[in-house]
């Protein structure tokens, strides 16, 4: 079992344990999310997207209830998920900013571990233009022990995409051509997903030696 896979499992398990003590429906739902595991932000932010065909990055009611149910919350009863749109609503326009609602929805993360994320962020970011590309992983990412590379299910390139894949929610691209067009992660998305990550681990040494760790971070 993977260092990931179980990050995923206790931050479910500590998701579940705490639902049935919480009432307030933006608590309720905000575990719920969580309950998703590491990424849930990242993928609830993915779904709006879907949803949002306009591009206005706003939210109706409608976009904001297929959105919830695609990820799995669905064990919240309408009239609560109604009152988590409401309170994101306060103008009744029949919206919600997007971005406001996912910056609340986003687990905390004390500044020394933010700080962390932001360096690994860095240094992965090897051109220093604020994204993470393809040809920033061929420095900072050894697929070697990958198991789909190991049994040559993928190539080193799969590998890659898959990873900028699973960070990457708004599309992002770079590419001169089809062949070299690949995902880019910013370091929003980054972020989204080390909250997710940084939710799941109580201690702050381990969290610490879990990105140095993942990133063989040179600082």
């Amino acid at each position: 079992m993977t260092e990931w896979t179980k990050m995923n499992q206790e931050l479910r398990r500590k998701s579940c344990q705490t639902l049935p003590k919480v009432a307030d429906p933006i608590q309720r739902f905000r575990l719920l999310v969580l309950k998703t595991g590491c990424g849930g932000v990242k993928n609830i932010a993915r779904k709006f997207r879907m949803w949002d065909l306009n591009n206005d990055k706003k939210i109706t009611w409608d976009e904001f209830k297929r959105s919830s149910m695609d990820i799995g919350i669905d064990n919240m009863s309408e009239n609560d998920l109604k009152k988590v749109f409401c309170h994101f609503d306060q103008d009744a326009s029949g919206y919600i900013d997007r971005e406001e609602f996912l910056s609340t929805m986003r687990p905390h993360m004390n500044e020394a571990r933010r700080t962390l994320a932001k360096r690994a962020f860095a240094q992965m970011d090897r051109t220093g233009d604020g994204l993470i590309t393809i040809h920033d992983l061929i420095d900072n990412y050894d697929v070697s022990k990958h198991p789909k590379y190991v049994n040559g299910d993928m190539s080193k390139r799969d590998v890659y995409m898959e990873f900028l894949r699973s960070f990457d929610v708004d599309d992002h691209y770079r590419g001169k051509d089809e062949e070299d067009e690949s995902p880019v992660i910013t370091l929003e998305e980054w972020m989204d997903f080390y909250c997710g990550v940084s939710a799941s681990v109580d201690d702050d040494a381990f969290f610490n030696l879990m990105i140095r760790n993942s990133w063989r971070l040179e600082i």
